[in-house]
């Protein structure tokens, strides 16, 4: 391993928390999750655990003004478990998605047993949370240009 490579795994995606990685896998539009579960599957051997299958869990939500969590109802999911040797990985993603899932297992299992990734896959995912990023400010300046504004009567009595 090059020093570049040291550099990059010790600081960059591999300190990514399991949440934010799997977040940059599932919102990339490109192929990123694809074409790692790809390099995964060339490079070990893939046992699939539990088939790819659909579900249904609980979604909450949190009651605005008293704070209270409540559950809002069921929400469809697709998931998998798989295992490289005795390493486990688990995908889950909202929808009918169940090719989806198990690629998120595939690279699941292959981070976890600590052999991804490599420099390319760092920057690949660093470069799609980028465009995430850049997409959601996107998406929410869109938003944020078609709320409408109310003035209460109050605040237009006091205006006059």
């Amino acid at each position: 391993m090059d020093r570049n490579e040291s550099d990059a795994i010790s600081g960059g995606v591999l300190s990514m928390e399991r949440r934010r990685r799997t977040r940059v896998l599932v919102e990339d539009k490109g192929d990123l999750l694809a074409r790692l579960c790809e390099y995964v599957e060339e490079n070990f051997r893939v046992q699939i655990h539990t088939e790819s299958a659909q579900g249904c869990v609980m979604a909450k939500g949190v009651d605005s003004v008293h704070r209270i969590p409540f559950f809002m109802g069921e929400v469809l999911i697709s998931e998998c478990t798989v295992r490289i040797d005795n390493v486990m990985g688990f995908g889950a993603v909202l929808g009918d998605d169940t090719q989806k899932a198990y690629w998120l297992a595939a690279v699941d299992a292959a981070w976890n047993k600590g052999v991804l990734p490599t420099t390319y896959w760092i920057s690949r995912l660093e470069d799609a949370e980028v465009e995430i990023v850049r997409r959601h400010r996107q998406e929410s300046a869109a938003i944020s240009e078609s709320r409408v504004h109310f003035e209460t009567a109050g605040e237009y009595d006091n205006s006059r």
